[in-house]
């Protein structure tokens, strides 16, 4: 209020709706179904099962059990949040944090996401400090109670298949919040998620010809899920090995910020 100037009861209309958009409240229900769905879209176009290295990722179950824990992803398609969330609920991790753009908020997806763990973020809020500060608030308060954390680690999808510049966002509100609370051991866990074939290709072919990307809608994810429709092969998913937080740094050590980015992308 003080740097602002808007009154305190101003503020807090404005933070009550932010956090109803921001907070998602995990139900079992709903992660159930969540986890249903998963599968059913996966299903669409891929094997049953995932080629994980079984035993790696239980290490990593433990890890992300006794330790504050990031899960970052590569990201070549929609499927992979969609992949990532099913190897974390079939593989009994605690309830994950799948963390994404506001424009994938739409329709009945977006209140079963929120219901199931999903953290829908705004695509923009540089001049929002209330928006920041809730933000920040709220990531602190799931590593404190050991809510393992997951979004894409390059913020959208490759178009070539190889790993794109990391994106520093999410990850600079993630060692904020870390530093701010004093969390040890934050372990950021890089995963690797491949395909045999991927059904985003006739999308990327025609953005190159010029075509202007269709917007997320329920509409447009309908006619993906009917896209998925045809033998797509196997997905993989690789853990590497964790980038280790002792003490997280002060965010606003930009190059150490982008250090512990290229040790991720490394892994």
């Amino acid at each position: 209020s003080a740097e602002t100037g808007r009154s305190k009861a101003d503020l807090n209309r404005e933070a009550a709706e932010i956090m109803k958009e921001l907070i998602s409240i995990p139900r079992t229900f709903w992660l159930d179904v969540m986890g249903a769905f998963n599968r059913f879209l996966i299903n669409l176009g891929y094997d049953s099962q995932m080629v994980i290295d079984q035993e790696r990722l239980q290490r990593v179950r433990q890890m992300a059990r006794e330790n504050p824990a990031a899960l970052l992803w590569t990201h070549k398609t929609h499927v992979d949040g969609f992949a990532i969330h099913s190897a974390l609920l079939e593989n009994d991790f605690p309830a994950p944090h799948l963390m994404g753009g506001v424009n994938m908020a739409f329709g009945g997806l977006g209140y079963m996401a929120r219901r199931a763990g999903g953290i829908f973020i705004r695509r923009s809020f540089q001049d929002d400090p209330l928006y920041k500060m809730i933000l920040r608030q709220y990531i602190g308060y799931l590593l404190e109670k050991r809510f393992p954390l997951t979004w894409a680690f390059e913020g959208t999808r490759s178009r070539v298949g190889k790993l794109m510049p990391p994106r520093y966002g999410i990850l600079k509100y993630v060692i904020e919040a870390a530093h701010t609370n004093k969390s040890e051991n934050l372990h950021i866990i890089p995963i690797a998620i491949n395909y045999d074939l991927i059904g985003d290709v006739g999308d990327y072919a025609s953005e190159q010809t010029g075509q202007t990307k269709q917007p997320e809608s329920l509409r447009w994810f309908i006619g993906y899920l009917r896209g998925l429709r045809q033998p797509m092969g196997r997905i993989y998913l690789d853990v590497g090995d964790p980038v280790v937080l002792p003490v997280a740094p002060d965010p606003e050590d930009k190059i150490v910020l982008q250090k512990i980015a290229f040790q991720v992308g490394v892994e």
